[in-house]
C-alpha cells in the first residue's frame, strides 16, 4: 500500500493532472467567451502544475524550490481560485487579507525549512491555509456566484467543500496524532492519500468553474434573445418626431431605444434625397 501511495509518484501525477486542467482552461479562455475571474482560475491551474511538479523533484533540486516555492505556488492557486470567484460574481476583493496571507505562508515555509526544519509543521500550515481559502471559495459559490448565474452549481460547491473539510482534517490529524516526519517523500499512507483526494477535487472543481462560465453565457444568450424579441411586433412611434414609447410609457429617440436593447451604436450621416432638399447647392456641385 505504501508503494502504491508513493508520494513522489503521486506528486508528479497530481502535477500532470493539473497540467491537463490548465490546458482545458486555456482552451476555453482562447476559444470561448469568458468572464472576469476566468484567467485567474487558469493561472491557478498553472500554479498547481508547477507546484506539484517541483515537489516531485524533492532531493534532486534545492529545498527552496522544491519545498518553499512549490508549496507557495500550491497556496497561491487556492488564493487565485477564491479571487477569481470574487471577480466572476462581482464581489469585493479582500486585498488586505489575501496578500498578507501569502506573505505569511512563504515566511513560515522558509522558517520551517531553513531555520527550524519541521516537516509536520509545514504540512499543517499548508493544509489550514488551503482549507481557509477553499472555505471562502465555497461562500462565493453559494452566495454571489449562485445569484449571478441563477442557480447553485453543486459540483463546484461539493468539491470545494469536501476539499476544505479534508484539508482541515488532514491538518488536525497530522498535528494531534501524527508521528514526527523526517522526510516528506516517505511520510506514509495518510499523506499520500491527501494527494489522491486533492487530485480528484481539483478535477471536479475545475469542471465546475467551466460549468458556471457556460451557464452565465447561456443566461446572456437568453437575455439577448428576449431583447431582440422586444423589438418585434408593433412599436408605438410618434408620427411627427419619430420617438418610440417604451414599456414604462416614456418616449425615447429611436437611436436610444435600439441601443439599450441591442447594444448597437449609431453613426449619423445624410442620405442623397435629404442632401438635395437641405443642401441643394452642395448636392448639385457633387
Amino acid at each position: 500500500m505504501a508503494d502504491f501511495l508513493d508520494i513522489r509518484t503521486l506528486s508528479f501525477i497530481t502535477g500532470v493532472t493539473a497540467l491537463a486542467m490548465f490546458l482545458c482552461m486555456l482552451h476555453v479562455a482562447i476559444r470561448r467567451k469568458t468572464y472576469p475571474g476566468f484567467y485567474l482560475w487558469t493561472a491557478a491551474a498553472l500554479a498547481n502544475t508547477l507546484g506539484f511538479m517541483m515537489m516531485s523533484l524533492r532531493h534532486h533540486l534545492p529545498d527552496f524550490g522544491t519545498v518553499v516555492l512549490a508549496n507557495f505556488l500550491i497556496g497561491l492557486a487556492s488564493v487565485l481560485i477564491c479571487r477569481g470567484l470574487a471577480s466572476f460574481s462581482q464581489a469585493r476583493q479582500l486585498n488586505w487579507l489575501d496578500f498578507p496571507a501569502l506573505a505569511v505562508l512563504i515566511a513560515l515555509f522558509i522558517y520551517f525549512t531553513h531555520w527550524q526544519p519541521d516537516v509536520r509543521a509545514r504540512v499543517v500550515v499548508l493544509s489550514l491555509f488551503l482549507a481557509f481559502f477553499f472555505y471562502r471559495a465555497v461562500k462565493h459559490t453559494m452566495g454571489t456566484a449562485a445569484t449571478l448565474v441563477g442557480e447553485t452549481n453543486y459540483l463546484l460547491l461539493l468539491s470545494l467543500s469536501f476539499a476544505a473539510v479534508w484539508l482541515c482534517l488532514r491538518g488536525a490529524v497530522t498535528w494531534l496524532w501524527g508521528t514526527p516526519i523526517t522526510d516528506f517523500m516517505s511520510a506514509g499512507v495518510w499523506q499520500g492519500l491527501a494527494f489522491v483526494v486533492f487530485m480528484i477535487c481539483n478535477i471536479l472543481y475545475t469542471v465546475g468553474l467551466i460549468s458556471i462560465t457556460s451557464k452565465r453565457t447561456e443566461n446572456d444568450l437568453v437575455y439577448a434573445r428576449e431583447e431582440i424579441q422586444s423589438l418585434r411586433g408593433f412599436l408605438p412611434i410618434c408620427a411627427h418626431c419619430k420617438k418610440i414609447r417604451d414599456d414604462q410609457g416614456y418616449w425615447q429617440q429611436v437611436e436610444s431605444y435600439i441601443e439599450e436593447r441591442t447594444g448597437a451604436e449609431f453613426t449619423h450621416g445624410i442620405c442623397p434625397e435629404c442632401m438635395k432638399k437641405l443642401y441643394p447647392g452642395l448636392s448639385g456641385n457633387k
